[in-house]
């Protein structure tokens, strides 16, 4: 009987201890946790406080491509209730987390629209990616595009893939060069095709490069050299989009910074608005109330223009 005792006694304490163990193993103090992890704990942090406006620096750095798309996720869902403002160096991340991208190169913001935007400014249009076959005929391919697209390009050249850089530009003439191109797909050595949009990657690129011109004419003007900068128009052939700094517009834009803020915070504009009238009232109410108390009596004047002038 004591030894079933004792040997339920010893089971009992290596359980213990191996909960102990397992609580060690979950309790960790932050500074011995990853990198990965301590950017998941600050995130989780930055959420719990319940601002509704949070500055997060590369979020994802250093995270798996699992944990990235969980991030993702989670923005994504309190992005409607929150200002979120992130700086990131991954393209692919502020493509479907930013409702507004600005980029910046050489310590300047560069440019700043939506992703949209951004891509039909920047972009280099779309991307035509092929397979090659063993007997590929790259002239005849290239002027079959080039009969629809005039500006086509050739892009990347791999052992068994080429890509061409196609113009958004060309109207109607995708369907027809796609019906072409399938079905003489035999005969130009093409195993497939695919098109892809342009990417951030690619409107970053363009920027920077922009960007590096820029500067190198800002550089060679003040050497001395004569050359003049002629700053590109961003904003193209769109009136919307150009700022108008009139009186007007900035009243509108307060106005309605103040409607939507009041909208989230009406307990604020109640407050705002019935206790003025409360106090208004109490302070009227108190005040005849004194008057009432303390109202003194006259006898009636007797107006009479003899007390005055004497009598006649």
């Amino acid at each position: 009987m004591k030894g079933v005792e004792w040997k339920n006694l010893n089971a009992e304490v290596t359980q213990t201890l191996n909960i102990v163990k397992l609580a060690e193993k979950r309790t960790e103090l932050i500074k011995n946790l990853s990198g990965g992890m301590k950017r998941k704990l600050s995130l989780g942090i930055a959420i719990v406080g319940g601002s509704k406006v949070l500055f997060l620096d590369e979020p994802t750095s250093g995270m798996d491509v699992e944990a990235r798309r969980s991030v993702w996720d989670a923005l994504l869902e309190i992005r409607h209730s929150r200002t979120i403002i992130l700086t990131t160096h991954y393209m692919e991340e502020a493509d479907i987390l930013g409702d507004r991208i600005a980029i910046m190169a050489e310590g300047e913001v560069q440019c700043c629209g939506s992703p949209m935007f951004l891509k039909q400014k920047f972009g280099t249009g779309y991307h035509l990616h092929v397979v090659k076959d063993s007997h590929f005929d790259i002239e005849n391919l290239f002027s079959l595009l080039k009969r629809y697209i005039p500006d086509v390009k050739i892009g990347k050249e791999l052992e068994k893939e080429i890509s061409f850089s196609l113009s958004s530009n060309t109207g109607s003439g995708f369907g027809e060069m796609f019906e072409e191109l399938e079905n003489r797909k035999q005969k130009l050595g093409v195993t497939s095709f695919g098109v892809t949009i342009t990417t951030m990657e690619d409107v970053f690129l363009n920027v920077a490069n922009l960007s590096d011109m820029k500067y190198k004419l800002r550089s060679e003007s003040e050497n001395g050299n004569g050359v003049h900068i002629t700053m590109e128009d961003v904003y193209g052939g769109s009136p919307g989009l150009r700022p108008h700094p009139r009186f007007s517009l900035q009243f509108f834009a307060l106005v309605m910074k103040r409607i939507h803020y009041s909208k989230r915070h009406w307990s604020i504009l109640i407050a705002q608005l019935a206790i003025p009238f409360l106090l208004t009232c109490m302070c009227l109410y108190f005040l005849g109330d004194s008057v009432n108390k303390n109202r003194i009596t006259y006898d009636p004047l007797k107006l009479d223009i003899s007390s005055v002038y004497g009598r006649y």
